[in-house]
This record gives C-alpha cells, sequence and structure tokens, in this order.
C-alpha cells in the first residue's frame, strides 16, 4: 500500500506544526469519500487526507502523502498519533510505499478513535523510524458535515435509500460470519490484500437475499469470498409493508495476510 519518510525542514517530534495551505476538499471517490487538505511549503507540501468509512461503526482511512527525492522501498510498522490538546495518542500499523513522486503513510483506524483524530487542534505523526510529521489540522467537525453528504450522494448511487437500512440492532457482529479462515488460498498465493464495501439486501426473515460489491478489493477472489460469507449472516426480522424496497445493509471487510 503506501508510507512515507525524509526529513522535511519543519518536521519533528517538537517542531513548529505545518501550517494549512488549502481549505479542507472534499474528494469524491468511486467508493468513497476523502476529506483531504495540504500543510507546508506550496513547494513541498504534506497532504492529510482522512476517509471515514460509510459503514457504520467501521475502521476508516488516514493517508499522509510527503515529499519523497529518494524513492524509498516500501515499509510497515507500528504508528502513533499524538493529539493536542486532549494529549490523547492512538496507535495503528501502517504500510508505506511510493506513490508517484511523493511517500504516502496509510493507517486504519477504529472509528472510535477517528472521533479523537477530529476534534484535535494538532496532530504529531510518528511510523516506525521516519521523522514525525506534526499538523495544525485545527479539527475536522465542520468540515465532516461536507462529507456526510458526499456518503449520503454514494448511497444513492447504490440505489438504496437510507431510510431501508436495517437498524443497528437488527444487525449482526461481521465476526458472527466473517472467517478469515475463509481466505482464499490462491489470494494468500498471490498476497492479494484489500478492502471489500459490499451491500447486502435482507429479507423480512432475517436473511440475506442478495449481496453485491460496491467498492472492490482489485483482487475478484477477496470480493467473491466476501459475499459467500456475508449470505450466512443472520438479521433481526421484521413485518414491514411488502411494497416497501428491500431493507439493505453496507459491509466492509478488510483481508489483511496473516502475519509470518
Amino acid at each position: 500500500m503506501l508510507a512515507f519518510a525524509v526529513a522535511i525542514s519543519g518536521i519533528g517530534a517538537d517542531a513548529v506544526p505545518l501550517q494549512p495551505n488549502t481549505k479542507w476538499m472534499v474528494n469524491y471517490q468511486e467508493n468513497g469519500c476523502l476529506l483531504s487538505r495540504r500543510f507546508g511549503p506550496e513547494a513541498a507540501p504534506v497532504t492529510l487526507g482522512f476517509e471515514p468509512s460509510v459503514v457504520a461503526a467501521a475502521e476508516g482511512r488516514l493517508v499522509v502523502l510527503v515529499p519523497d527525492p529518494d524513492k524509498r522501498a516500501a515499509a510497515t510498522g507500528k504508528a502513533s498519533i499524538k493529539l493536542a490538546p486532549s494529549g490523547e495518542v492512538l496507535t495503528a500499523n501502517f504500510n508505506a510505499g511510493p506513490i508517484g513522486t511523493e511517500r504516502g503513510l496509510v493507517l486504519w483506524l477504529a472509528a472510535d478513535k477517528l472521533v479523537s483524530l477530529t476534534g484535535a487542534v494538532t496532530m504529531t505523526l510518528a511510523a516506525g523510524d521516519e521523522a514525525p510529521v506534526t499538523l495544525q489540522t485545527n479539527g475536522m467537525t465542520k468540515a465532516l458535515d461536507a462529507i456526510r453528504s458526499c456518503q449520503d450522494d454514494l448511497v444513492k448511487t447504490w440505489g438504496v435509500d437510507r431510510a431501508d437500512m436495517v437498524k443497528v440492532e437488527d444487525q449482526p457482529a461481521p465476526a458472527s460470519f466473517i472467517s478469515y479462515d475463509a481466505y482464499p488460498r490462491s489470494a494468500i498465493l498471490s498476497k492479494a490484500q484489500g478492502r471489500v464495501i459490499s451491500l447486502l439486501t435482507v429479507g423480512d426473515d432475517g436473511r440475506v437475499t442478495g449481496c453485491r460489491v460496491v467498492g472492490t478489493s482489485g483482487h475478484s477472489e477477496l470480493d467473491t469470498i466476501t459475499c459467500k460469507l456475508a449470505r450466512k449472516a443472520r438479521f433481526g426480522k421484521t413485518k414491514r409493508d411488502p411494497n416497501q424496497a428491500p431493507r439493505w445493509m453496507p459491509l466492509q471487510v478488510r483481508w489483511v495476510l496473516p502475519e509470518k
């Protein structure tokens, strides 16, 4: 996936935070909505990207891009994000690697951790042996309103209405039907990883009546196994107007190869 590294003037554990040089921007993507902003000098900016999941309570993605004049190789490891003024420290695994002329760092954070991140005034991100990056984010709460609007538009492109989404209390825990023991052998051999977003249609009897991928992992084996497993899910039963549109639920599954 992605990563970052390079010593940049003004970056460091005790450095003055890099100031934003653009406003928060919402980027409409095929299967998600990315909130981004650039920081530091225009000639060599650092870009922060933030993508909360359209799936309630699912993990979201944080991306940081930095200049990469040395074109360093891909890397993985542990990362921490220190938030101010709260002093809270978030931890996550990261994937790093080249993206064009830049290097990127990708972290996946649980939904509750993302809430902490959006309220921070500054954040310092440190990944493995890389130089820390300190950014003056000034909070993202207002910008999130725009991303929610983007997500509403995204759901409409799936041909469903939020009013028909399965109620939270009737949704089973993904762990009750998603088993990573089912990771396709062909996918393991080809080192395939990725996130799948599928849309499940659910009958009033609580059984899954359909599954289609609305956000591909880029690997057919992972897309296929996600829907196969999802059909085992059992939802809460309900009685509704038979003329009403079927209930539905978005499901996000991120397939990650097991560590050796």
